[in-house]
């Protein structure tokens, strides 16, 4: 945090997003999601107008944190939309889930 554009002490790391990520509604979500988090976390170092005041901060940068309203869209978005499906086989997994008995190798 900067106060009269000096840093001041450093409490703790709360998030970080790309340019390019700012861009997507989903990834700001999970960028306000992460940091809202690890703010509750840090109640009893960061007073509750500190809070905002970080809030306030971070809004300047990244638009959000985002609405009940906008989080009921981009829900709505996440389960319309197909799943994409990866293939990725590991012959030792293969061969373990096919019950050889033997351990995948670390």
């Amino acid at each position: 945090m900067r106060i009269d554009g000096k840093p001041t002490h450093h409490i703790a790391y709360l998030g970080g997003i790309t340019e390019s990520a700012i861009a997507i509604a989903a990834q700001r979500r999970f960028f306000w999601d992460a940091l809202l988090k690890r703010l509750n976390r840090l109640s009893k170092r960061v007073s509750k107008q500190e809070r905002k005041r970080i809030v306030a901060a971070v809004a300047q940068k990244v638009a959000g944190p985002p609405t009940k309203a906008e989080r009921k869209r981009l829900d709505r978005q996440r389960l319309t939309r197909p799943a994409v499906a990866v293939d990725v086989t590991c012959a030792q997994c293969t061969a373990y889930r096919t019950g050889d008995g033997q351990a995948h190798p670390s």
